[in-house]
């Protein structure tokens, strides 16, 4: 279907229509399919719309003051009724794409305003490029506040607990999940497997597997780790130096993830929108950082005294967290870490919003788990047409994604 097909058929009443319906079903023959724009356009001047100069068609109906206002539709020059998100559409996955400048950030800000009106709702923001501060003063006093990751002390180490200090999972199985998180900073097999192989005889020394409350962390790895005489040239010593070079560099990059026991986050969740300035936080240590964090938030909300707690959090350059594309012939049959984090909040019931420039830089699988998309103008060829099949475009409407006001 070409646009002038598209423009009047939706003018026409589209399928709902049964004249409009009868000359669309005339498509699916090839000797019949060249005549229906002419159809179409006989079927127009007859109800007396002007094929050559149509109406504004597409905008979308007026919505309920209930629901999430962001601005207006417009057709060219004339200006639409408002237009919003429902509140289905706060449940599921948000993504938010377009090059630096578009208006990502000012989308973001007004759907967090509309969002931390409603009752019980809190917004977490990774400001990676220090655009968020702002709107901690725009909001009332006391609702949000801006904090920086390494005030904040957290053991990416510790296993995530309730308020009244019960394990939410095993710690064999934290022990997994810290594994996979350290595969994403390049660390081998050998060395995870001599990291599996420390962190869990400390964990049998604190009694954590036993219930006891003093994690370790990642000086006491460093320290098990210095402590070690591998052979020379062995691939034990060679895991230990890749170990102990990527926990260093954490460690000297973000002091405050090496502590016995992350503070309290239960009630600052629970009480605040909190903006985390991560603008000086180096890639390298960003991945356990915000490994620390899904910790964090979880374990908040699954203890949320007096019901659950609506939250948000906003997922800025999010191929840095939530990795970018995979190849499919060399990757192994584990999950995708964007798809599993993406599911991991989703069952703690905590929408993302995926703020990306690049729509190619993140995977499919991971597009996949959007539910609601937001695209500013594109230019890149790949960005388009993956653009394209997340929002199901006809190949016309493509052209307009290049052509979209800045």
């Amino acid at each position: 279907m070409d646009r002038e097909e598209y423009i009047l058929s939706n003018l026409l009443g589209g399928d709902d229509d049964p004249e409009v319906r009868s000359i669309l079903w005339a498509r699916r023959n090839p000797k019949m399919a060249k005549a229906v724009p002419q159809m179409l356009r006989s079927l127009a001047r007859k109800r007396g719309i002007k094929p050559d100069n149509p109406p504004p068609v597409g905008l979308p109906v007026q919505l309920s003051p209930s629901l999430y206002p962001l601005g207006s539709a417009m057709f060219g020059n004339r200006v639409g009724p408002r237009v919003g998100l429902a509140e289905e559409d706060m449940y599921g996955h948000i993504g938010v794409f377009g090059k630096s400048g578009e208006g990502k950030s000012s989308l973001i800000k007004l759907l967090l305003t509309r969002f931390a009106g409603q009752q019980n709702a809190q917004f977490t923001v990774l400001d990676m490029h220090g655009e968020y501060s702002d709107l901690v003063t725009a909001m009332p006093a006391g609702k949000a506040i801006l904090v920086d990751p390494d005030q904040i002390g957290l053991n990416p180490f510790e296993v995530p607990k309730l308020a009244d200090g019960t394990l939410c999972m095993s710690p064999e199985k934290w022990l997994g999940v810290v594994r996979e998180l350290l595969r994403v900073m390049w660390l081998n097999e050998p060395s995870l497997n001599l990291f599996a192989e420390v962190l869990l005889d400390l964990y049998r020394q604190r009694g954590v597997l036993s219930g006891g409350r003093s994690s370790p962390r990642i000086s006491d790895v460093l320290g098990v780790l210095d402590s070690m005489d591998p052979k020379r040239g062995s691939d034990r010593a060679y895991a230990r130096g890749k170990l102990l070079d990527r926990l260093g560099s954490m460690r000297a990059m973000l002091p405050g993830l090496d502590v016995h026991r992350s503070r309290n986050l239960h009630k600052l969740f629970w009480d605040h929108s909190v903006v985390l300035d991560m603008s000086r936080t180096s890639d390298v240590a960003l991945p356990v950082l915000f490994n620390a964090l899904m910790n964090a938030l979880t374990t908040a909300f699954r203890a949320a005294p007096g019901g659950p707690v609506r939250h948000m959090i906003v997922l800025e350059e999010a191929h840095l967290l939530l990795g970018g594309q995979v190849n499919r012939r060399t990757a192994d049959l584990r999950e995708n870490r964007g798809v599993a984090v993406l599911r991991f909040l989703r069952k703690a019931g905590i929408t993302a919003v995926v703020a990306n420039q690049l729509v190619s830089d993140l995977d499919p699988a991971v597009l996949g788990n959007i539910g609601t998309v937001f695209c500013f103008r594109l230019t890149q060829r790949r960005c388009i047409t993956q653009a394209a099949s997340m929002l199901g475009l006809e190949q016309w409407a493509q052209r307009e994604l290049a052509s979209l006001p800045r």
